[in-house]
């Protein structure tokens, strides 16, 4: 399973004829980036009828039914913002050997950046601590600004989004904006919960937000934004038949591992945010044990959590924080409006893999994927995924991953 059809090779447009679909400045755009891989472009094709005969960029511009005239094997290109609908097109017309214009612009961007370090490793390592360093202390600087200035806004209680990555954390902030509500968005820096930004509310009541999800769902999405953010472009794995998602979780998850131990970081790995700096976990079965219990200080797994019902409270002290089973927050979400005060409103959803580049990839991982049997079993008996779900879902989700 891979993340990308584009890998460091660029076999796939190497292997076959290139047509870059969109005579317009985007389509210039690609074609100016494949000549400085080296990439070859057969000619254009474009919607625009009377740009059928011209030339781009000094190659023919044709009708898009002229795909269908090929003899060899080919790849398009597409090169325009409206690429899901030139997606459905080519899908309709039996043509299902695309690239979309986002997935193109993204990795061949990295791909530049990835060479470039890796044939300058004194330029990477000035990167990485000279340059990739100053660029995690303005969120600190942003999250204390936002929680003072909340507290014009809301002299009662501050809302605190505090989430692992792939809970929801889009769809709540929507539903918030939505109904009226400021809040306080961490951005999965929960590193940034200390004792004394909990201080700067003053004697309001924090409410902090949080989701869970099935732990090797959260793990497998997690690496997919990893790659939409940006944040996987220097590592080798990234780069390896179009990305080895496998390959990558097994890597993401040892370096995990340093750190809960408190070894040292393997410094190879990339931006992966402001992890170098300000060590933290993005996997779910680590998260709570070391962000919460450490940051916050309440230890959310020696309290009781409805499995059934798929929601629960804490409270300690001036501090509540709802918990929640993304699974079931379109049931329920009524119960978080209820704990925050809002009445009369509605979810909104909010990114959504089906809006994202690497959706068929995902797509197909979810379904294919072959996963070690010691890692499904250690995502399943850890403390965290028997806390949050019963045995029964357990046993299900295990023998879904397992098939």
């Amino acid at each position: 399973m891979r993340v990308s059809i584009i890998d460091e090779t660029l076999k796939i447009y190497r292997e076959n004829r290139v047509i870059i679909f969109g005579a317009s400045a985007s389509g210039k755009g690609v074609y100016s980036i494949f000549e400085s891989f080296q990439i070859k472009t057969a000619f254009f094709v474009d919607n625009d009828r009377e740009k059928w005969g011209s030339q781009c960029c000094g190659l023919p511009v044709c009708a898009p039914d002229d795909l269908s005239k090929q003899k060899n094997s080919f790849v398009v290109q597409i090169a325009s913002t409206a690429e899901d609908e030139i997606a459905a097109q080519l899908r309709e017309m039996g043509i299902d050997c695309y690239i979309m214009y986002s997935e193109a612009i993204h990795r061949l961007i990295n791909l530049n950046r990835y060479q470039y370090f890796k044939q300058d490793g004194s330029n990477y390592a000035y990167y990485m601590q000279h340059v990739y360093e100053s660029l995690a202390v303005p969120k600190i600087q942003y999250l204390w600004g936002d929680v003072i200035t909340n507290n014009m806004y809301s002299p009662e209680e501050s809302i605190w989004l505090c989430m692992p990555p792939k809970t929801g954390d889009y769809t709540v902030m929507n539903s918030l904006t939505r109904a009226g509500k400021r809040y306080v968005n961490f951005i999965h820096s929960e590193y940034a919960m200390t004792k004394q930004l909990q201080k700067a509310v003053g004697g309001r009541k924090i409410k902090v937000i949080c989701g869970v999800r099935e732990p090797i769902a959260q793990n497998l999405s997690l690496i997919y934004q990893l790659e939409q953010d940006g944040l996987l472009w220097n590592m080798k794995e990234d780069w390896q038949d179009g990305g080895d998602v496998a390959a990558i979780l097994r890597r993401l998850l040892e370096n995990e591992i340093h750190y809960i131990k408190k070894e040292q970081y393997d410094l190879d790995l990339l931006e992966m945010k402001d992890m170098q700096y300000y060590p933290h976990t993005y996997f779910i079965q680590n998260f709570f044990q070391q962000e919460f219990k450490r940051n916050l200080g309440i230890d959310v797994l020696a309290h009781p959590f409805d499995v059934e019902e798929g929601y629960g409270i804490v409270k300690e002290g001036n501090i509540e924080i709802f918990l929640y089973q993304l699974e079931r927050l379109n049931v329920v979400y009524e119960k978080l409006f209820e704990f925050l005060g809002i009445a009369g409103s509605r979810l909104v959803t909010g990114n959504s893999a089906e809006d994202k580049w690497y959706n068929r990839y995902y797509r197909e991982a979810k379904k294919n994927i072959s996963l070690p049997a010691d890692y499904i079993d250690w995502s399943y008996e850890c403390e965290f995924t028997k806390h949050f779900y019963s045995e029964r879902q357990i046993e299900e989700y295990m023998a879904a991953w397992k098939k």
